[in-house]
């Protein structure tokens, strides 16, 4: 990837503190070529489109539809358009020991 000098370049810092993660972590996917980036000297910088190209293909494993959102708003990268897991209905529900039982009475001290 060429990077020109007027791009602007994020620190690790920066990319952890918008992803809401370590700064080694960030390190970590650069190191192991998960996320593009340049070392320069003892630095990684890495290009808005580099972390964009990252999220974009992390959504695209994940299976999750998510729409970018603006700018600085509450420093989110991206929101998903569905917040909850989806829940199974009761029937549907392998029955549990539990379910409908009181739980068994512990046996006492001797």
């Amino acid at each position: 990837m060429a990077y020109s000098l007027t791009e602007e370049l994020l620190t690790t810092e920066e990319v952890a503190e918008g992803l809401h993660v370590h700064p080694q972590t960030v390190r970590n996917l650069l190191a192991n070529g998960e996320m593009a980036g340049v070392k320069v000297a003892r630095q990684w910088l890495i290009s808005r489109d580099a972390l964009a190209e990252y999220l974009a293909r992390k959504r695209a494993e994940s299976g999750v539809r998510a729409q970018s959102g603006p700018r600085g708003a509450g420093g989110d990268i991206w929101t998903a358009e569905r917040e909850e897991r989806p829940v199974r209905s009761r029937a549907e529900r392998p029955l549990s020991i539990w379910d409908g039982a009181r739980p068994p009475a512990m046996p006492a001290k001797r």
